[in-house]
């Protein structure tokens, strides 16, 4: 269980606004629940959230793994008049190791073939981390715009 910890890849987006801080918790929480994200708690000035319920191994289509983050946290704190938004989120990538390592393996068991489809697990992984960021900059805009 620890190396479910260890594997897990940290990012951070921040935005400053005027918007008071309990209107910008009201989108943040309905952003979260409209990009089907499970709002794990909500107080005054900090919003945690997880995806699918928190269950890393929901099956669910390729399209929604690209863009989703797996777990996150708004945080709002104010100073003098605007109000500062930190977004610290992290992706999961233990499925793409395995894939990678079995693919691996598949290559110097089978045949020299396979070491393509390594290229091509690392091509999606680096995409979806930068779906993922381009997905959490627009929904720091969605809050602050």
């Amino acid at each position: 269980m620890h190396f479910l910890k260890i594997t897990k890849l940290e990012f951070e987006v921040t935005g400053a606004t005027n918007i008071d801080a309990s209107v910008l918790i009201n989108r943040i929480v309905s952003i979260l629940k409209k990009s089907d994200y499970t709002v794990l708690s909500s107080t005054n000035n900090v919003v945690t959230f997880s995806e699918y319920d928190g269950n890393p191994w929901k099956i669910v289509s390729r399209g929604e793994h690209e863009t989703h983050m797996d777990k996150g946290r708004f945080e709002i704190s104010q100073v003098e008049n605007e109000n500062f938004i930190l977004l610290s989120y992290y992706i999961n990538p233990l499925t793409d190791i395995i894939f990678e390592i079995l693919a691996i393996l598949a290559g110097f068991i089978f045949n020299n073939l396979f070491f393509v489809a390594n290229a091509i697990i690392l091509i999606q992984f680096i995409a979806r981390i930068y779906n993922i960021k381009k997905r959490a900059r627009t929904m720091m805009y969605e809050i602050i715009d």
